[in-house]
């Protein structure tokens, strides 16, 4: 009996490891050879990326350096985006793969809506070329398949719960910096802020050497025959280092309407290359169901935002809490702060 019970213990020990060498095996007989291998593991090595959805908008992005990207006709990046989109094509992994009944339907999905992705390193080399479809029923997962493969997969980041084809935006406007200015107040030869209605207000500012004169923007305005508060150009310059926009308005409908309505101000600015760029601001007049506008208990029309054309073409949405800091009047460069503007 002690035999028997020995050889039997024998031979289910046999089978047992048989059976998780074949479970084994067999589990990465399955996955060897499949295009899953998504990740580029080092992304300090990638030098350009192209993105194309199967409407025809593209957008190219192309290293400047270490850490900024440029889109487009030169404009910058915004930094976090691209930081993202490294991140994620560094960490994507395989969740799973599709069972064999949802193939078709998933590739039929990514040939109709699927984004294009090509990655290429700085010497031209194309690293990876591959296509983002849409998500699974919980979000959790995103379809990908690579290129001149048959079989797509659901691919993820771990510990990240969410959809990844966000990531790969091909509008341009979604990539770039969101700034009206970024200037040095050593880069700016000339500056001025006409306000239409208000022409007493309105001045410019030329620079003198290493210094700037404050001058009426109108003729028929009096002169303030006096020296500007000492720090005060140099306190309202830095307003335009960094002056961010809230987003880009290409395709909006109402452009031309938008662009033929009442300008608050008028802001104008040459750099020291002569470059030259303007602003013209376009209050944003908040309207009940009847369409007439809001106005607050005292009878005042409060604004919150402003619609921005641009000397280049271009349409923006800008914050009045954001512009404010450079809608100085001319009499406020010669006014101490501790009595204020």
């Amino acid at each position: 009996m002690k035999k028997t019970n020995l050889i039997l213990l024998l031979v289910l020990a046999i089978v047992g490891s048989a059976g998780a060498w074949y479970l084994t095996t067999k589990k990465e007989s399955n996955l060897e050879g499949y295009d899953f291998h998504f990740a580029i593991k080092d992304t300090a090595d990638v030098a350009k990326i192209f993105l194309a959805d199967r409407t025809g908008k593209t957008v190219t992005l192309v290293r400047k350096d270490k850490v900024h990207w440029m889109v487009g006709n030169n404009y910058d990046v915004q930094p976090d985006m691209i930081k993202t989109l490294l991140e994620t094509l560094n960490q994507v992994e395989l969740k799973f793969r599709l069972p064999r009944n949802a193939v078709a339907s998933v590739v039929k999905d990514i040939a109709t809506e699927g984004i294009k992705v090509e990655v290429y390193n700085g010497s031209g080399k194309n690293l990876r070329t591959f296509y983002v479809g849409g998500t699974t029923s919980d979000d959790r997962g995103t379809f990908m398949m690579m290129e001149n493969s048959n079989e797509p997969y659901v691919m993820h980041i771990p510990g990240f719960q969410g959809m990844l084809r966000p990531r790969f935006l091909t509008e341009e406007q979604d990539w770039r910096e969101r700034f009206a200015f970024k200037l040095r107040p050593e880069d700016i030869k000339m500056l001025s802020v006409e306000y239409p209605t208000q022409k007493a207000k309105s001045f410019k500012l030329i620079r003198e050497g290493i210094g700037f004169k404050v001058e009426p923007f109108y003729d028929v305005v009096p002169r303030i025959n006096r020296p500007p508060v000492s720090g005060m150009i140099d306190a309202y310059l830095q307003g335009f280092s960094k002056l961010g926009i809230e987003g880009y308005e290409a395709g909006n409908p109402k452009a031309d309407s938008l662009k033929n309505s009442p300008v608050f101000a008028r802001i104008s600015i040459t750099t020291k290359d002569n470059k030259a760029k303007t602003l013209n601001l376009h209050p944003f007049l908040e309207r009940n169901e009847q369409g007439q506008v809001m106005q607050s208990p005292d009878g005042s029309v409060h604004i919150e935002h402003y619609f921005v054309d641009t000397s280049e073409g271009e349409l923006m949405a800008v914050q009045h809490f954001v512009f404010q800091k450079v809608f100085w009047a001319y009499e406020a460069f010669f006014v101490n702060p501790s009595i204020g503007r």
